[in-house]
């Protein structure tokens, strides 16, 4: 849920931001931003499916604070707004 700069991971990892960003290419085929918000859209589509929650606090909850970014995201990664996805679960 928090902001997961490069910086932070490579300190925490103990390597470099370069390697880093090169062993997520390598194995993950993206980058590490790119990853995080994949996983952040999964964890949108779970708490939509699951949840009657509004958008806004699941945006907030996956770590994307900003409602419009958030549902701007999910539609250009989705091709559906986060209420048109909850409307299509049957």
């Amino acid at each position: 849920m928090r902001d997961l700069p490069l910086d932070f991971l490579s300190e925490f990892s103990c390597i470099s931001k370069s390697h880093l960003a090169r062993l997520f290419h390598t194995y993950l085929h993206c980058s590490p931003g790119e990853y995080i918000i994949q996983i952040r859209m999964e964890n949108a589509k779970q708490l939509l499916i699951n949840t009657a929650l509004p958008a806004n606090k699941i945006g907030a909850m996956v770590g994307i604070d900003n409602e419009n970014y958030f549902r701007h995201l999910f539609k250009s990664r989705l091709g559906v707004t986060p209420k048109q996805y909850r409307q299509a679960i049957p």
